[in-house]
């Protein structure tokens, strides 16, 4: 009889079957249910496993147990049939929904149903599981340090053998000392003596600790970028406290107020960086507290209309100036609106007002082409065609009493009859001189 030998293959790191995990916890899962999945033996009730889950830099593969010898590094003879089997457990956990798989064309090649076997986890207990592969097993080895010595360390008995403070001379318990865990000891002055002693020589303290961060500041590599990050975090960390507390300061001391707007002030006067600092931070929180200030600034605009009122007031008079060039410039930036708001405020004053006078001509019952004639011409203060914007509309209606509605024809038949019709006329001096621009 003819021993037949399984093809093997070329096995390499990127032929492991990489899968996702739909949920955290399913790990456990997924690693109790291979315990139940692999070559049985029913005559002796023993189940050999036949793949594991591996946990690998972040990743997580369906690995056959000859892969993880090979990864070890020792002598693994993987044939077809081992990854044949490995693809079809992988294919039996995808389809109970306990994993992904990254790559499907990975397991496309599967083996037969029937060449493993999946134990119920009721039969569990009857059967004997196997591990060929222990993934995790740890390495034997002895400690240095005896049972007795690591159950009763000398930190724990707190309240033991109390203790000599050699400054104050007072017995106390050991949780009144420094433990010292380089040295394994406790220290020879209590904790109370050992603050009174720092408290007192805090300054001399500073002192040397300031020279000597900032020689390492100055001198040691990478020393100056892990104090960057650990003032940082330390600034997020108490970040509530001490904004509260400068608050508190703020509202409370007027002379630290002084001090720091005067500081602020100096700042964006002199230091162009800090300036151009400040207008990107304000830019980027009037972006993110837009409705927020905007309901702010109404408030504070409807409880402080007369205050608002005689500041604009008092600027316009002392920047004149300053005033007439942004009007300009308002003016040329926003020309055409402005120029198709006069056109609609003349149409529907013109409109209004003659409505006002009854909307026809008072001779031939005319409705187009009608002027504002002065009943009396000695009367006339100006012409309203022409200064329809330039006055309020209550003048222009004081002004309109003294008219009535005629065509264009009757209007010029009108002039021809009283002989004194020269055309539209120039304002009077003391007219010109109540001109309100609109």
């Amino acid at each position: 009889m003819t021993q037949t030998t399984e093809p093997q293959v070329s096995w390499s790191q990127d032929k492991m079957v990489e899968i996702l995990l739909n949920e955290p916890d399913d790990f456990l899962k997924v690693r109790e249910t291979l315990t139940r999945i692999g070559v049985a033996s029913r005559k002796e009730k023993k189940l050999y496993q036949s793949c594991h889950i591996l946990h690998k830099q972040g990743k997580y593969f369906i690995v056959h147990f000859k892969e993880l010898f090979a990864l070890d590094g020792k002598y693994a003879n993987i044939t077809i049939n081992d990854v044949q089997r490995r693809n079809r457990i992988t294919r039996l956990l995808a389809d109970w929904g306990l994993i992904s798989v990254v790559k499907e064309d990975s397991i496309m090649d599967i083996a037969p149903l029937n060449q493993i076997k999946v134990l119920p986890y009721r039969d569990k207990n009857d059967w004997s599981l196997e591990q060929k592969y222990n993934i995790g097993t740890k390495k034997q080895y002895y400690r240095t340090t005896c049972k007795q010595c690591i159950n009763t360390p000398l930190k724990r008995i707190d309240n033991l053998d109390p203790k000599v403070c050699n400054k104050c001379g007072v017995s106390k318990p050991l949780a009144e000392y420094h433990y010292e865990k380089g040295r394994d000891r406790y220290r020879g002055e209590c904790r109370q003596c050992r603050s009174n002693w720092r408290n007192a020589h805090r300054p001399k303290i500073a002192e040397r600790l300031n020279a000597k961060s900032r020689n390492r500041w100055a001198n040691e590599p990478g020393y100056a970028e892990k104090q960057r990050e650990t003032n940082k975090k330390s600034r997020e960390k108490h970040k509530d406290r001490r904004n509260a507390e400068k608050r508190e300061l703020y509202a409370n001391d007027l002379e630290y107020r002084e001090n720091l707007l005067q500081e602020r002030r100096d700042l964006w006067a002199n230091n162009s960086e800090y300036k151009e600092r400040c207008k990107e931070r304000n830019k980027l929180y009037h972006q993110e507290h837009k409705e927020e200030l905007s309901i702010k600034k109404q408030k504070y605009a409807e409880e402080n209309k007369d205050k608002i009122r005689e500041r604009q007031k008092k600027y316009r008079e002392e920047n004149p100036e300053h005033m007439k060039k942004l009007r300009k410039a308002q003016y040329e930036k926003h020309q055409e609106k402005l120029v198709e708001e006069q056109k609609r405020i003349r149409y529907e004053r013109r409109q209004y007002l003659r409505e006002y006078l009854g909307g026809k001509c008072v001779r031939c019952g005319a409705t187009e082409k009608l002027d504002f004639d002065h009943i009396i011409p000695a009367d006339k203060s100006y012409t309203i065609g022409s200064n329809i914007t330039c006055f309020s509309l209550e003048e222009l209606i004081l002004e309109v009493d003294k008219c009535q509605l005629l065509c264009r024809p009757c209007h010029i038949q009108k002039g021809r009859e009283s002989g004194d019709f020269t055309g539209p006329k120039g304002l009077p001096e003391e007219v010109k001189a109540k001109r309100i621009r609109r």
